[in-house]
């Protein structure tokens, strides 16, 4: 498989696994606190992400990497990660997973405008129409 379709691939398993992992939070935050589930969920992904470093070989290479791009992979776990994360487990909690993920997965309008701004990304009507999906679509699902 190329790289041009890899992208692709790599990007419809995660839509998958975000659209499935709403359902078992749901499930599971039925007696616990949204931070409870944070700190579960955590310790799991903490657990299998050194497990699979340090089967891979790769666990004395973490002490090698560039201060610059910890700073950023530090700000996007504190980001996404943990601040995220936890208003996704309050709001999922507070109302229906039917409205909640929908409004939270808006979130590439975001990243859109942001990589316009810092990165000088490329605007195209194709991807000013999407963005504007986004918008109504977030407004059809909060009523």
């Amino acid at each position: 498989m190329g790289d041009a379709m890899r992208y692709f691939y790599y990007s419809l398993i995660a839509m998958l696994f975000y659209g499935v992992a709403p359902l078992f939070a749901k499930a599971g935050l039925h007696g616990m606190s949204p931070i409870q589930a944070m700190a579960i969920r955590s310790l799991i992904v903490c657990v299998a992400l050194y497990a699979g470093i340090l089967l891979s070989g790769q666990g004395w290479v973490l002490m090698g990497l560039k201060a610059k791009g910890t700073l950023f992979i530090t700000l996007e776990a504190l980001s996404a990660g943990l601040i995220a994360h936890l208003a996704y487990f309050a709001a999922l909690k507070a109302g229906q997973a039917s409205r909640v993920v929908p409004i939270i997965a808006a979130f590439p309008l975001v990243a859109f405008l942001g990589a316009v701004w810092f990165f000088s990304e490329k605007v195209t009507a194709a991807r000013v129409a999407g963005a504007l999906c986004i918008v109504v679509g977030v407004w059809l699902i909060r009523s």
